[in-house]
């Protein structure tokens, strides 16, 4: 370690999968026997199996992951506390403490941390969080660094202050490239690979990064909040979005809270997108059947199709063979190869058209389509 600082006793406070890598790096240095050790002894905290979180992790999934890090901890014999439920037990929760902790380091805890126990640290407490601050501050920036479909993302080292979230000094912070075929686990992986090491080097040169930290209105990201996501943010709007906009909300959503429509008036998930570089719009959209949905079903003339596939929002088109289906959006056309109703499992367009009964070549209705 630099500076003649010494082997340092850290509480982590984590609870998932974005959280895992950077205790699992504090342990792997802990158990190390290299001169350039920087952990002397690791234990966490962590809220009690079952207690929901007051703010969104760092972490999305279908299933539940808040407690990946205690399981982690279970099978590798490191020592978890419970965190109390309310604020006023943490005074007793810290007096308990033994050792005394010299640090505090947080990754995807999905709790503010009461002043009491942030007083505990000697030098202090440090945050992993997942964006270029102050751009995206909040619970979900993974997800809306996905949603704006941004080339470039990062990770930031930060204090953690007082009462206040994602405000605290910057000790370190590193961009990457975002790959456009990343979905959101993807992000998450790679942000949360990037922390870990990013926390660790913190860590051994703790006083320099301290002595050497940035208010966060120096940066040169624009502030920025990014609120956690619901349900009610994974509906497409056919006729306002476009196709990039579809696009990314496939790859934020699809794993996790799921990306929803309505196919002949039911409600849909779209489970799979084929790679859009492949799956071209149709050039030539065939004349509908009299019972398509399509609002220009009424003529079959060959002026229907054309290169642009004149056809309305939320429109389906089928490709050959029914392999796809096109949706029209604002701008252009949505690949769709899988779909889902509620209950049940994914299902291939040529399947979707055999549960609804209908011929192959018939166009299919999604919505809404903001009309």
């Amino acid at each position: 370690m630099r500076g003649g600082q010494q082997w340092l006793r850290v509480l982590f406070f984590g609870t998932d999968s974005f959280a895992l890598p950077t205790l699992r790096t504090l342990v792997e240095d802990l158990g190390s026997v290299h001169t350039t050790r920087i952990i002397d002894h690791v234990q966490v905290a962590c809220p009690p199996r079952g207690r929901p979180t007051t703010l969104s992790s760092s972490s999305p999934s279908k299933r539940d992951d808040s407690h990946v890090v205690r399981d982690f901890c279970e099978a590798n014999h490191i020592f978890v506390h419970d965190c109390p439920p309310r604020d006023n037990d943490w005074e007793g929760f810290v007096a308990s403490l033994a050792p005394q902790f010299d640090v505090g380091v947080v990754a995807s805890f999905g709790h503010i941390i009461p002043d009491v126990m942030l007083d505990h640290f000697r030098l202090g407490a440090l945050n992993v969080h997942p964006s270029l601050l102050p751009k995206y501050r909040g619970a979900a920036p993974l997800h809306h660094t996905i949603l704006n479909g941004d080339s470039t993302a990062g990770v930031s080292i930060i204090e953690v202050s007082k009462r206040t979230v994602d405000v605290g000094r910057v000790l370190l912070q590193e961009s990457f490239s975002v790959d456009q075929r990343w979905y959101l686990e993807d992000l998450r992986d790679h942000a949360a690979e990037l922390g870990a090491q990013m926390m660790l080097r913190v860590l051994g040169d703790l006083s320099s990064y301290q002595d050497n930290a940035r208010p966060q209105q120096d940066l040169p990201y624009p502030s920025s909040y990014a609120g956690k996501r619901f349900k009610k943010h994974t509906v497409v709007d056919w006729g306002s979005m476009t196709r990039a906009a579809v696009v990314n909300m496939h790859r934020c959503y699809a794993n996790n809270l799921g990306l929803h429509s309505t196919v002949a008036g039911r409600p849909v998930t779209i489970a799979k997108l084929a790679d859009t570089a492949e799956a071209a719009p149709p050039i030539h959209v065939p004349s509908p059947s009299p019972s398509s949905s399509s609002p220009s079903s009424s003529s079959s003339s060959s002026s229907e199709a054309s290169e642009r596939a004149d056809v309305a929002a939320g429109v389906g088109v089928p490709s050959p063979g029914a392999k796809l289906l096109h949706v029209r959006c604002k701008d252009g056309f949505v690949p769709i190869t899988h779909v889902q109703f509620p209950t049940r499992r994914p299902i291939t367009i040529k399947q979707l058209y055999h549960q609804l009964g209908v011929p192959r070549t018939q166009y299919l209705q999604f919505g809404p389509t903001g009309a």
